[in-house]
């Protein structure tokens, strides 16, 4: 009886640590690296920082799709700069200034020997204003391709909420049309 007792102990809890979600394999989900205690309207004060990691398969849409293998990293820092007294602290809208460093590599995997390979690297710093509490914004960013003549743009949307940034979307835009 004790065996049987043990085991379905044993089982119990294999079962619930089996089931627990593992939120590490979602691609672009950020690394929240700091927080603080929560604010007026249960927003966070002060600043998170985090890091998305980049790598992925990029498709050009046309005639004839292109793919670009894109590898690297956007760090950000998120900062509330709301003023206790103002407005915005009664209506529980707050306002982020948001700084985002895209760091990146694009290639051509399907050149011989890794073909051609473009840099990317910005910085922005953007201020974000009237976010409801509980909820967010979406920062859309353009980053021309450097060293390319065809108007290639990596174009990203970020989602931007009190907990941090996460990379919506991301994609390419031609924005030299034929």
């Amino acid at each position: 009886m004790k065996k049987i007792f043990l085991s379905s102990v044993i089982f119990l809890v294999l079962t619930l640590i089996g089931c627990q979600e593992n939120s590490g394999n979602n691609p672009i989900s950020a690394d929240i690296n700091s927080k603080t205690q929560d604010g007026p309207h249960g927003i966070l004060p002060g600043t998170v920082s985090g890091e998305i990691p980049l790598d992925r398969m990029l498709v050009l849409y046309g005639l004839g799709n292109t793919y670009f293998q894109i590898e690297g990293k956007i760090q950000y820092n998120e900062e509330l700069i709301s003023d206790q007294n103002s407005l915005s602290s009664v209506t529980g809208q707050y306002d982020r200034r948001v700084e985002i460093n895209f760091d990146a590599v694009l290639s051509d995997p399907a050149q011989p020997g890794g073909g051609n390979t473009w840099n990317i690297n910005s910085r922005s710093d953007d201020v974000i204003s009237n976010i409801p509490p509980n909820g967010g914004a979406i920062l859309t960013k353009y980053y021309t391709v450097p060293e390319r003549n065809d108007g290639l743009t990596i174009v990203c949307e970020y989602s931007v909420k009190p907990e941090g940034v996460s990379l919506s979307s991301i994609r390419l835009e031609n924005s030299f049309k034929d």
